[in-house]
């Protein structure tokens, strides 16, 4: 793999100097690269978003936006959903001001595509990789496609890395100014207040940041410019790091449905390994549209998973062992996301995507920083550099085709019925009744097109979006929701029932049917099946049964 570094002709005409520092910014790739490459990039991407139905995550973070009508009030609302407030602030503003979900998912994609262009305009990697990484599974799909806090985070995070590497680090000290380091403290406070996943980008930040100060010192060139500006970035990363854990922390009647391990287990460690593996490669299955969060060894990720994970993991720590300036950085951001993994036992992409995020940025700083001073004379063999370049390389094609994939596959299939199932309530007029809904987390975004709360009887009471307080119940078995069904056709004489799996009943001859239309025996309910909304969906359990609920004319 060649990776050509290019000086500005400004800077060849300077004197010839070692050090990264005394020249401007390189330039890793073709003239417009960054501009042609965003552009692109949000050509294919606004094509997918026009295919790409939201689903109730996405809706959930929208209608705590929507429905809050405070800042104070939108803050204790999110009490419950474990993410710092940042992205739900933008929501909260962008819903209103246009009540549009649709506007949300081309805010995220303008989101995304400022991070490619940031990406290609200001990291040091050679530009096909950088093109490459660009088109990637996260970058592109994952974290674009999907409107969700993440995307917003890794913008940040990248411009912090820009700022860092082009600016602070860069300039000799009588050219650097104080407002440069009060820029990137504000940024890491952004950072921390995006997700978990930006409290730990923000804490490698701060390591790579660290471990240049101890070099500085250690070499006697720690100017009192860069102490104050020191001073100040400490000052944003305590502002940053208590106020993110603020807002994570688990409220203690949290019920939102989280496997926690609290004790050692090797197979919450092999867990958590393997998903180096499926992150850095995500091997999608192409045979159907069950692809979103599964991967081709999903089946022996304990085993298969564990082994590559481990293989993966050593040969990065050995390749960047030599390059000290970025080891800290990389280790810190991978550690805390497997750790994350092993505790929370959370499967789905996004919770692990940034291991791969982490490793694009760690190859990029490598190569920012070849020639500068290390803290350990530790020189990696050339295999191992060989190696873990071409590994490098090879995760870069795997994304690359995973990204096109998962691209396919969610034009080619819903990836919701939600939407579907929105305009089936608001055409059928349904939104003239009382609603009930259950689950409760898949009806409850159905408020959307409602604009009124749904009943849901896994609390009791009526919601415009989902609140995982210690009143809710995870499940409710047939009788609870009839139980509750009767109490609402009593007090609106009509109601109208969505259920996210059908009704059954077991005939005389001991065979399962759906339900269609009966007395429900020992109510005051008459109730009928009049539709459902189940078709193939990436998301693959958002479907939707809808019954019509009225009281018995002769009440017995």
């Amino acid at each position: 793999i060649v990776i050509r570094f290019k000086m500005s002709s400004t800077a060849n005409k300077k004197s010839k100097k070692n050090s990264i520092a005394d020249v401007s910014a390189p330039n890793y790739g073709f003239r417009y690269q960054s501009e042609l490459v965003g552009l692109a990039f949000l050509f294919l991407s606004l094509i997918g978003v026009r295919y790409h139905e939201p689903w109730r995550d996405e809706l959930q973070a929208y209608l705590l936006g929507r429905e809050s009508h405070s800042l104070s009030e939108l803050l204790y609302y999110i009490r419950y959903e474990g993410h710092p407030p940042l992205w739900h602030l933008i929501l909260f503003i962008q819903s209103h001001v246009i009540d549009s979900i649709t506007i949300t998912q081309f805010i995220h994609i303008l989101i995304a595509t400022l991070t490619v262009y940031v990406f290609n305009k200001y990291f040091t990697l050679d530009y096909k990789l950088k093109i490459l990484a660009s088109f990637s599974y996260f970058l592109f799909y994952e974290f674009n496609l999907i409107a969700r806090c993440y995307g917003l985070g890794i913008l940040i995070f990248f411009s912090c890395i820009a700022l860092y590497t082009n600016v602070v680090y860069r300039k000799q000290d009588q050219h650097i100014k104080m407002h440069h380091f009060i820029t990137l403290g504000l940024l890491l406070i952004l950072l921390s207040l995006t997700s978990v996943m930006g409290l730990i980008m923000t804490i490698s930040m701060l390591c790579l940041i660290a471990t240049d100060t101890y070099i500085l010192y250690q070499t006697k060139t720690l100017s009192s410019v860069r102490i104050r500006g020191l001073l100040i970035i400490t000052l944003c990363s305590m502002i940053s790091i208590s106020s993110s854990i603020y807002f994570i922390k688990s409220e203690p009647d949290n019920s939102y449905p989280v496997s926690y391990t609290k004790s050692l287990s090797m197979e919450g460690v092999r867990f958590a390994v393997s998903k180096v593996f499926t992150n850095y490669f995500p091997i999608l299955p192409n045979k159907d549209h069950n692809y979103w969060n599964n991967h081709v060894f999903v089946n022996d990720e304990q085993t298969i998973g564990f082994y590559l994970g481990s293989i993966l993991l050593l040969l990065m720590l050995f390749f960047f062992l030599s390059h000290s300036r970025v080891t800290l950085f990389f280790l810190s951001g991978t550690i805390a996301l497997m750790a994350f993994c092993y505790f929370t036992n959370m499967r789905p992409y996004r919770y692990s995507g940034h291991l791969f995020i982490f490793l694009v940025s760690s190859f990029s700083l490598v190569e920012f920083f070849k020639k500068e001073k290390t803290i350990i004379n530790f020189q990696t063999p050339a295999f191992i550099n060989t190696l873990a370049q071409i590994v490098f390389t090879a995760s870069l094609v795997c994304n690359l085709y995973a990204s096109c994939i998962a691209y396919y596959k969610d034009i080619k299939y819903p990836f919701s019925n939600f939407p579907e199932a929105g305009e089936y309530v608001i055409n059928s007029k349904l939104d003239n009744y009382a609603i009930m809904g259950s689950s409760d987390f898949i009806v409850s975004p159905l408020t959307y097109f409602t604009n009124k709360p749904i009943h849901l009887p896994e609390s009791k009471r009526d919601q415009r979006f989902m609140k995982w307080d210690g009143s809710r119940r995870n499940a409710n078995d047939f009788n609870d929701i009839i139980s509750e069904l009767n109490l609402e056709v009593t007090k609106h004489d009509t109601v109208v029932l969505i259920l996210s799996t059908p009704l059954t009943y077991i005939g005389p001859d001991k065979k399962t049917y759906a339900f269609q239309e009966d007395d429900i025996n020992g109510t005051q309910i008459h109730m009928k099946f009049i539709n459902n909304i189940n078709s193939i969906n990436i998301v693959n359990d958002e479907n939707y049964y809808f019954y019509i609920a009225n009281k018995k004319n002769n009440i017995k």
